[in-house]
């Protein structure tokens, strides 16, 4: 059986990047950064925080 965990979305403009990440327990959350290393470690430890057991 497939569950559906998370979307996210990534986007770049000329202030850098944005995420927005939306779970059913944190909800959406927006995330932004110069460079997408940056954004992408916040969404990962975001992850990590709320699916660890």
């Amino acid at each position: 059986m497939e569950e559906l965990l998370c979307n996210i979305e990534f986007e770049k403009d000329e202030n850098g990047f944005s995420a927005r990440l939306r779970t059913d327990m944190g909800g959406l959350r927006e995330y932004n950064g110069m460079t997408l290393e940056e954004v992408l470690n916040e969404v990962i430890l975001e992850l990590q925080e709320e699916f660890s057991p």
